[in-house]
């Protein structure tokens, strides 16, 4: 299980104001490839795995959306919706499972 810290380091306060600072600075051409800070900061919290299938999601729709242009504006949402949710209720079930004690 990971560990949210309590604080945070003076480097990542600089990266934050930087990254802030490029944002609302750069002419518009540039600001599409300025990291955006709170995807950052959400990436430091949450676990590498969750990370990773963030971003694998990510290209999976880009990709679609580059292939089937109709169907991707008109789907990926809801089925991404679907995922979401399926998840969280799975969650759910094991951890209701976990406290009757039912082995899973």
């Amino acid at each position: 299980m990971s560990c949210v810290r309590s604080s945070i380091s003076s480097s990542e306060m600089a990266w934050a104001a930087l990254l802030g600072a490029l944002e609302t600075w750069l002419p518009a051409r540039w600001k599409n490839w300025v990291p955006s800070a709170s995807a950052l900061g959400i990436a430091m919290v949450i676990p590498g795995a969750t990370a990773l299938t963030m971003f694998v999601g990510a290209l999976l729709g880009f990709l679609i959306r580059r292939r089937w242009p109709g169907f991707g504006h008109r789907s990926l949402t809801p089925i991404a919706s679907g995922l979401i949710a399926g998840e969280s209720v799975t969650g759910i079930a094991i951890a209701l499972a976990r406290a009757l004690s039912l082995g899973l």
